[in-house]
């Protein structure tokens, strides 16, 4: 439900880079942080933390 309104997706990875300071602070918090998030809390990460990377601007290769 988060993530379905347009928009709120780049929202929380512009949260993220704002707080890492970065582009690799950025995205090694978007990887580790919600990552390692989802997984503990049970939930299987890839789907969300990817589209998460490729907004933030990391390429698929």
């Amino acid at each position: 439900m988060l993530l379905t309104t347009p928009g709120s997706l780049s929202g929380i990875v512009n949260r993220f880079k704002e707080t890492a300071g970065d582009a690799f602070g950025g995205n090694v918090l978007i990887t580790l942080g919600v990552g390692n998030f989802m997984e503990g809390a049970g939930v299987i990460a890839e789907p969300v933390v990817a589209p998460m990377l490729r907004t933030a601007g990391v390429s698929p290769s």
